[in-house]
C-alpha cells in the first residue's frame, strides 16, 4: 500500500469526524438536496444507458468514488441496478452501508420492487484509495467493467484529481461514463485565480485545510478527461439550480461534466 499523504491523512480524519452528521448539517441540507434533485434531472446529460423497471437481463453498474454517505448513489440508485461506493474515510463507508439498508426502498423507486432497505448486491461500500499501488483493498469483481464512475464535490480535496479520473476510466466498460461534479476555478480577491488552496472559502467550509484545489476550469476538466482516456462526447455544463453557501469574497458555482470512455475497436 502506498504511503497516504498528510492532505490524503487529513481528508480522512476530517471526514471521519464529519460522517454522522454531513447531509444533516444545517449549512449543507437545502444545497444536498438541490444537488440530488439536479443529478436526477439531468440523467440525459450523464448519458447512461440507464436500467429500466422490470429489466431483469442487464446489469448498469455504477462506482460512486469518494462516496460519502451516498448521497449521489442514492441519487441514480432508481436507474441502475447496482452501485457501489468507495470511501478512504471509515466511518463514511459505515454510514453509506448503514443508509442503504435501514432507507426504505421505495425511496429509490427500487427496480426488484422491494420494500425493505437495499441489499448489498444492490448497494454496498468499500474502503479504500484508488491511487494504492497494491489496489488489494479494491480488487473486488464489482468494481470493474462499469458503466458509470462518478466523482461528486471531491476532487477539489484531491492532491492527483488527474490520476483518480485516470483509474477511474480504467474501471469503466469501453463506452462507460465519467460523471465529475465539483466548484468552477474561483478568482480569489487580491490573489488571481486560486492564489493558495482554500482561498476565500475558509468563512463557508471548514474543512478548509482538506481543500487541495479552488475548483476547475472547464479548459482543466476537458483535458483532464482526455488525459484519462474518457474525452469522448465530453460535454462541460455551469449548475446555477444548486445554491451553494457563499462567503463575504466568494460565491461557488457548481458545474457537471462528462465523458465517454473509448469503445474498444471492432475486429
Amino acid at each position: 500500500m502506498a504511503a497516504m499523504s498528510d492532505n490524503t491523512a487529513a481528508n480522512k480524519k476530517h471526514w471521519d469526524v464529519k460522517a454522522a452528521t454531513y447531509e444533516t448539517d444545517p449549512k449543507w441540507e437545502k444545497s444536498m438536496a438541490q444537488l440530488i434533485a439536479a443529478v436526477e434531472e439531468r440523467r440525459d446529460f450523464i448519458g447512461v444507458s440507464w436500467a429500466r423497471k422490470g429489466e431483469s437481463d442487464r446489469t448498469v453498474r455504477m462506482i460512486d468514488y469518494a462516496c460519502g454517505p451516498g448521497t449521489i448513489s442514492r441519487a441514480l440508485h432508481p436507474y441502475v441496478t447496482q452501485c457501489r461506493g468507495v470511501d478512504l474515510s471509515t466511518n463514511m463507508v459505515a454510514q453509506y452501508k448503514a443508509r442503504a439498508k435501514v432507507e426504505p426502498a421505495d425511496e429509490y423507486q427500487n427496480l426488484s420492487g422491494t420494500t425493505q432497505g437495499l441489499t448489498p448486491e444492490q448497494m454496498d461500500a468499500f474502503e479504500g484509495n484508488i491511487l494504492d499501488d497494491d489496489g488489494a483493498a479494491l480488487s473486488d469483481p464489482t468494481l470493474r467493467d462499469a458503466d458509470l464512475a462518478c466523482v461528486s464535490m471531491a476532487m477539489h480535496h484531491m492532491d492527483d484529481p488527474a490520476r483518480v479520473a485516470l483509474k477511474l476510466v480504467e474501471r469503466l466498460r469501453p463506452g462507460g461514463v465519467l460523471f465529475v461534479i465539483d466548484f468552477v476555478r474561483h478568482e480569489v480577491p487580491g490573489g488571481g485565480s486560486g492564489a493558495e488552496h482554500g482561498a476565500g472559502m475558509g468563512e463557508v467550509f471548514d474543512a478548509t485545510p482538506t481543500i487541495a484545489h479552488n475548483g476547475f476550469s472547464p479548459e482543466q476538466v476537458r483535458d483532464m478527461f482526455e488525459q484519462a482516456g474518457a474525452g469522448d462526447d465530453f460535454a462541460f455544463e455551469l449548475v446555477d439550480s444548486v445554491e451553494m453557501p457563499a462567503s463575504s469574497t466568494v460565491k461557488p458555482v457548481i458545474f457537471f461534466a462528462r465523458g465517454t470512455k473509448k469503445a474498444a475497436a471492432s475486429l
